[in-house]
């Protein structure tokens, strides 16, 4: 760190720590990248204990957390510290600048006074309280990062160093400011929740505990007289639900695979050597974020080169209170898949004629031979179940 922060706040470590306390994932909030929003102290009497919104690159609130900072400029936070510290920094000053747009005040003022100590190496100037009645509102205090801050950051500074330090500074007088200035803002304060998280929105609390239940009928779009009904809980990432699918269908999982929604598609980073910048985590993603409701649809596609796209459609949602013995089981089911690596649509025609056919070329019979003792209608309902029931999920 460069030496005038020292001089900037005495008494600080010249690295500002982060400790963070890992937890068991949580179904409400699964790994990714977040932003962080809405800080805000909890109470008065507590100094350094606030509530932390965690939301999604969509701004979409998937949890609140309660933190606290200690004594030792450290921070305390139930989250995976890779997914935390590369949010930080950016997210802290971006959501200042985006949320507290005001006028020029006093907190800038002084937050230049210290940039410009940094410049000269020297303390900073003091700075008095204003007179009771006078504070400005929360809103003009925490404007920090207005355009002449900024232009001082970018044009002022060559120096990495001097860049890092005022960086620093920046944060640690958003970190002050919050502190003070947003008791006001603590109308959403509750009371912390088991293991210190406040999820949000209710409902997934709920399916944290106990999740709904999805009645899903799947049907090959090519040949729709073969098809599945799954009863699924929707708590199941997408990958999972790949994998339950390979079982149902009958396939082999020989090939790459991905989901299409209306809004993205999906597929599996830990799979893919290659990911296109539209393409979301299928490992991350859960069932319930893309398919929450009865008659939402969802469609999946196998075998990039064969191209076997599947219609996933919700028939039913059930509650938790209303299935609380469910478990994840093929109800239904018509017909056998293709055969792997068959062509696709057309060579799959083509195999059924051949295999119609009564006189067989040695051709034909060459065919059937590679194709096995294959039965286009059977489908054994039991053993996909006694699979899915033994299935430990990646």
């Amino acid at each position: 760190m460069y030496a005038p922060f020292q001089e900037l706040f005495p008494g600080s470590p010249p690295e500002q720590r982060l400790c963070l306390e890992i937890l068991p994932a949580h179904e409400t909030l699964p790994p990714g990248r977040y932003a962080l929003h809405d800080l805000y102290p909890l109470s008065a009497g507590l100094w350094g204990v606030f509530y932390l919104n965690i939301c999604s690159p969509k701004q979409q609130i998937l949890a609140t957390l309660c933190g606290q900072w200690r004594a030792d400029n450290s921070l305390e936070l139930q989250l995976s510290p890779e997914h935390l510290q590369s949010a930080l920094a950016p997210a802290l000053l971006t959501a200042t600048w985006q949320l507290l747009n005001a006028p020029r005040s006093p907190a800038r003022k002084a937050l230049l006074q210290r940039a410009e100590a940094v410049q000269k190496h020297k303390s900073p100037p003091q700075k008095a309280d204003p007179p009771e009645g006078q504070r400005s509102p929360a809103l003009e205090e925490l404007q920090l990062l207005q355009t002449d801050a900024l232009d001082m950051l970018l044009t002022h500074y060559s120096d990495p160093e001097d860049q890092e330090a005022l960086i620093h500074a920046l944060l640690e007088e958003i970190r002050q400011l919050m502190l003070q200035e947003l008791e006001n803002h603590r109308l959403r304060q509750q009371p912390p929740a088991p293991e210190n998280i406040i999820r949000f929105p209710l409902e997934r609390l709920q399916a944290a505990v106990a999740p709904h239940w999805l009645d899903l009928h799947i049907e090959l779009s090519d040949l729709p007289g073969i098809w599945r009904r799954l009863r699924l809980p929707d708590n199941l990432t997408l990958s999972q639900l790949h994998q339950l699918l390979q079982i149902s269908m009958g396939w082999q999982n020989q090939h790459h695979w991905r989901f299409i929604s209306a809004k993205a598609e999906y597929v599996s980073y830990s799979q893919m050597q290659h990911t296109w910048e539209d393409e979301q985590d299928a490992d991350q993603i859960r069932l319930s974020q893309v398919l929450s409701r009865k008659g939402g649809r969802l469609d999946y596609e196998y075998d990039f080169g064969d191209s076997w796209y599947h219609r996933i459609k919700v028939e039913a949602r059930h509650s938790p209170a209303s299935l609380k013995l469910a478990e994840m089981q093929c109800l239904e089911g018509v017909g056998a898949c293709p055969p792997e690596n068959c062509g696709g649509f057309l060579g799959y025609q083509q195999l059924l004629a051949v295999r119609a056919k009564k006189r067989k070329s040695p051709a034909d019979k060459a065919l059937l031979s590679w194709l096995g003792d294959f039965d286009p209608e059977s489908l054994d309902l039991d053993a996909i179940n006694q699979t899915l029931s033994q299935l430990m999920l990646d």
